[in-house]
């Protein structure tokens, strides 16, 4: 069944009572609780990175009794696109106001706390919150003392690492049939895809609150390996046959000069028109482009931890020369890109990337479980990755878990069911915004600090990574 059909259908059923229709389609809603937020729980003051806070708005539709005897009111979300004019104001915990968006560099502070009113009605707790010390079964939480404050940490800026100029080429493995067809990937939304990259590595494109800028810029070759000047700039087009394109395989790629170039001198990205290239688990995509080769005696692995199912491999000079030859996979020194997704520029041309450059992700396997790892989530060790919904529904633990800052995190709201035997992620979840190009259901637009950490130390010392010290093919 088509997935509209199916949200439909559990929307249905999630508003089929009457106070539920009536608290979230009467136009004549009641505002009873307020909610304050921002959009990231860090906040860099450097004058450019901008946080913008914001509030959720709530109306009652009902109540219950609590595991503890309270009675707790039941909250539905008023949607922002049936909000009426509001008067909306933000404050510190000090009472000074504060717009919306702002930026800064004179908060010396570790951490700011915010609330805000809206048609004078203060926030207070998150919904989430209460249900945690109110739960329908399990041991409620400790009470968070009123007022409720929103916490923001502040971070300064870091010492930003020298420009590092990154040759890159786009391998475009096609059929001679599309180009006899004039269906070849068209090259402007390969240049589409190399601006964006800059855009994100190099924070040009937004003012993320806690974004960083990696100062990485991957610039087009204009030679290949002979010398000799490309007729598209950062682009290497290969024609196979039908039956040729059926059977890409590593093999093929690695054996064939023509389309592995020297990883000390390029980053490759390999662009393939063979739909049936993967046939593994997405998350296993993730995992091989993973840096985890290095020369003997080089890494450290408090500078780049790496989860326990990626062993590390320290080799020496010979038996580098022998792994820059032919790697398990193209994905160990390069990228590789269905078409179709790629053409269609898909959010997972950044994540790819990201991952190669050590950014540890937070993707589900084949996009339907929530697992990363042998049913378990990893850490991706950046602190100041983004928290919107720090609580899961689990009946283990009273229908609520708590996730901490450091860990990966399950962006969706919880469920607490009013027959007391369940509780569970449940449709509509609560819409986070969040821009981490390790997330797989993000914007995809910004690197945080640690994760720009990541990359620095990953540029230095993983194999097939170092292709910036080399200027050859990018030098006129």
């Amino acid at each position: 069944m088509n997935n509209k059909y199916i949200y439909l259908f559990l929307f249905s059923l999630l508003f089929s009572c009457k106070a539920d229709r009536e608290s979230l389609l009467d136009l004549d809603y009641k505002i009873d609780k307020v909610v304050c937020q921002s959009n990231s729980n860090y906040f860099i003051a450097d004058g450019v990175s901008e946080i913008g806070l914001e509030v959720k708005l709530y109306t009652t539709a009902g109540s219950y009794t609590a595991v503890n005897g309270k009675q707790q009111l039941i909250y539905k979300e008023i949607p922002q696109e049936r909000w009426k004019h509001h008067i909306i104001k933000f404050y510190d915990k000090s009472g000074k106001e504060y717009p919306a968006n702002f930026t800064s560099t004179s908060i010396s502070a570790e951490k700011m706390e915010f609330y805000a009113e809206v048609d004078g009605l203060r926030s207070s707790k998150p919904v989430l919150l209460e249900q945690a010390e109110n739960p329908l079964q399990g041991t409620p939480i400790s009470p968070v003392s009123d007022p409720y404050f929103y916490e923001v940490s502040i971070r300064s800026a870091r010492p930003t690492p020298a420009l590092k100029r990154y040759p890159i080429i786009f391998h475009v493995i096609d059929t001679e049939q599309s180009k006899n067809q004039s269906q070849e990937l068209n090259a402007d939304a390969i240049y589409y895809v190399l601006n964006q990259y800059n855009a994100i590595f190099s924070k040009q494109n937004n003012k993320a609150s806690n974004g960083a800028n990696a100062h990485i810029e991957f610039v087009a070759a204009l030679k290949d390996p002979n010398g000799k000047l490309l007729k598209e700039a950062g682009i290497n087009r290969t024609y196979l046959t039908d039956q040729q394109n059926l059977n890409l395989s590593t093999e093929y790629i690695l054996n064939s000069p023509s389309l592995y170039w020297d990883y000390d001198k390029y980053l490759n990205v390999w662009i393939i028109n063979n739909s049936k290239w993967y046939s593994l688990a997405e998350i296993d995509l993730y995992r091989r482009a993973l840096p985890f080769t290095f020369r003997e005696g080089t890494y450290n692995s408090q500078k780049l931890p790496l989860p326990d199912f990626l062993p590390v491999q320290s080799l020496n000079a010979s038996q580098l020369a022998n792994w820059k030859k032919k790697p398990d996979y193209v994905d160990h020194v390069g990228l590789v890109f269905v078409r179709t997704g790629f053409s269609q520029l898909k959010h997972d041309f950044v994540g790819q990337l990201a991952a190669f450059l050590g950014v540890i992700p937070n993707r589900p396997a084949n996009g339907n479980s929530t697992q990363l790892n042998n049913g378990k989530w990893v850490d991706d060790y950046c602190e100041d990755t983004p928290t919107f919904n720090p609580y899961y529904a689990s009946t283990a633990n009273g229908g609520i878990e708590r996730l901490d800052f450091g860990s990966t995190r399950k962006k969706y709201t919880a469920k607490i069911a009013l027959d007391g035997k369940t509780g569970s992620p449940a449709f509509p979840w609560i819409t986070y915004n969040s821009q981490n190009v390790g997330e797989k259901n993000s914007f995809s637009s910004t690197i945080t600090q640690d994760q720009a950490q990541r990359i620095e130390w990953t540029l230095n010392h993983a194999e097939a990574r170092q292709a910036w010290r080399n200027q050859t093919a990018i030098t006129p």
